[in-house]
Parts: structure tokens; sequence; C-alpha cells
């Protein structure tokens, strides 16, 4: 929100040093009293619903790309988001929603960068914990250490406790923080991936064989996992094209 004062510190700038160092005749005294006063409020003006503009339609490209993102199409949802973001920069909730959608992408490395861009923008305290979990799951994709921040009953938070058992081969946890009633609140991609690690567990645990519908990982793939999960890579690479 402050990108409208430094438009501002600018033009009053730019005014004072033409009127005082341009060359010709200087401006009669009276022009400082009436004339000058006029040309900044209208420059103010101008200005001001200039950027109200920017920020009303990075507004609807956010909301665009959130209907988009909620319908899959994650990657004309990820233009959109861009967009909304340039225009706004300094807009926390339009750089969640990017980092979100990055998220849903598996594009892990930078949507942990978007998540921390975002929670050092100005906000409230209760929106950065509301995104936390969020930003914890993609560290912890990637078999990073996760800060314990967030709500913790919170779907994200649970799905980020059952990563990290997972990849120590405690599968009875595991399975505990998938069973979290908060988990069917999550979609898209996280979704899958939640129900790819229960019947991951199962398997370890039972030798029970169950059927994960990898529909909604078309985009982003199997090789996108590969990239920060080789072992749960091969689990989905079998689940999709299975052995008779």
């Amino acid at each position: 929100m402050r990108t409208w004062r430094y438009w501002l510190f600018l033009v009053v700038i730019f005014f004072v040093s033409y009127g005082l160092f341009a060359g010709g005749p200087k401006p009669d005294p009276a022009f400082w009293t009436t004339s000058f006063p006029a040309l900044l409020a209208g420059v103010f003006f101008v200005t001001f619903f200039f950027l109200l503009w920017l920020q009303l339609r990075g507004r609807r490209d956010c909301i665009d790309g959130c209907a988009l993102m909620s319908q899959g199409r994650l990657e004309p949802a990820l233009v959109l988001l861009t967009r909304a973001v340039s225009k706004s920069p300094r807009n926390a909730g339009f750089e969640y929603s990017r980092a979100n959608c990055l998220l849903q992408l598996l594009r892990l490395d930078e949507a942990e960068r978007a998540f921390q861009k975002a929670q050092q923008l100005s906000q409230p305290a209760a929106f950065r914990e509301y995104y936390a979990p969020s930003a914890q799951l993609a560290i912890a994709l990637q078999g990073k250490q996760p800060l314990a921040t967030g709500a913790p009953d919170s779907a994200e938070r649970a799905l980020t406790r059952a990563i990290e058992f997972v990849r120590k081969g405690d599968w009875q946890a595991a399975l505990g923080q998938l069973a979290n009633p908060s988990q069917q609140m999550l979609w898209g991609t996280t979704r899958v991936l939640k129900e790819a690690l229960s019947a991951w567990c199962h398997e370890q645990l039972g030798g029970e064989k169950r059927v994960v519908d990898l529909t909604l990982l078309r985009q982003p793939g199997v090789a996108d996992v590969r990239t920060f999960w080789p072992e749960l890579a091969d689990q989905l690479a079998r689940w999709r094209d299975p052995t008779p």
C-alpha cells in the first residue's frame, strides 16, 4: 500500500525541481499558492485512481485464477494469479493464491519462495497463521524439516505430519495423521497425494492393495513427483500402469 506514496513523492520532486531549476522565466510567486496546489491535487487523484484501477484489475485476475484452479486448470490459473501479483505486488492474498497454485502444480521450490514472500507482506496475524500449514507442506514434500507452525488440526498440517512419518518409515503413525477428519478438506493434487500415501501405508502394514485414482495428477504428473520423492513416484507409476 506504500506504492502510491512513492509515486506522489516522485511527482512532487519533479514539479518542484522543474519550477526551481528549469530554464526561462521563473513562475509567478502566486503559482505556488494557487496553480501548483491544484496541479498537485490533479496529479494525486490521477495517480490514486490509476493505482486503484490496477488493484481492481488484479482482484479480478485473482478471482478468475482461483476459479480456474478449483476446476483443476492449473496452468491458466497460474497465468492469471501471476498477473494479479504483478499488478499489486504487496497484496498478500494474491501472493498466497499464487503460492497455492504452485503447490498444486508441485513446483515446490517456487511455492516455498512464494509463501515466504507472502508471509513477509503486511497482513493480519490470523491471515498469516491460516496459510502457514500450506507453506510447511511445500517444505515437507521436498524432504526438508518443516517448522511446527499453523493450526494443528488443519488438513495441510496433518498431511505434513503424515509425510514426515512416511519418510521415516513410521507407517502406523502416518495412517493416524491421514485418518484425521480434516483430510476430507484436501482437494486437487494434495488430495491425490493423501490417497496415495494412505494406500502406500496400508500396503506396507498389511499387504493390502488399494486402487488410487490418479486422474487429478495429470497436471502435474508422476514425473514432477519424481523430482522431489522418487520412491513415491515409483508407487504412483505402478498404480497408474499396473502389471497384469
